[in-house]
C-alpha cells in the first residue's frame, strides 16, 4: 500500500458467516450499537458488501486485519 490518503474497508458477503456474526465482529470492532450492527450486516447479505468510512490507510489496514482475524471477508481499495 502507498502511504497517504484515504481507503476504504468492504466487508463482502461469503457462505461461511452468519447474520449474527457478522453483526457481532461489526459492533465489537467499530464500536456501534447492536442494532446498527445488524443492519450493516443486512446491507453485507443484502447487496454483497459494504463500504465503511474512508479512513488513512494505517487504520484501514488494521481493521481488515481485524476483521479477517474474525473470520470476515474484508478487503481495502483506494477511497
Amino acid at each position: 500500500m502507498s502511504p497517504g490518503g484515504e481507503w476504504i474497508v468492504e466487508i463482502r458477503d461469503d457462505n461461511v458467516n452468519s447474520h449474527s456474526s457478522v453483526a457481532f465482529v461489526v459492533h465489537r470492532l467499530l464500536g456501534v450499537s447492536p442494532e446498527l450492527g445488524f443492519e450493516l450486516a443486512a446491507d453485507v447479505q443484502r447487496s454483497g458488501a459494504v463500504e465503511l468510512t474512508p479512513r488513512p490507510g494505517p487504520d484501514a489496514e488494521r481493521l481488515v486485519a481485524d476483521l479477517q482475524v474474525f473470520g470476515l471477508h474484508a478487503t481495502l481499495r483506494r477511497a
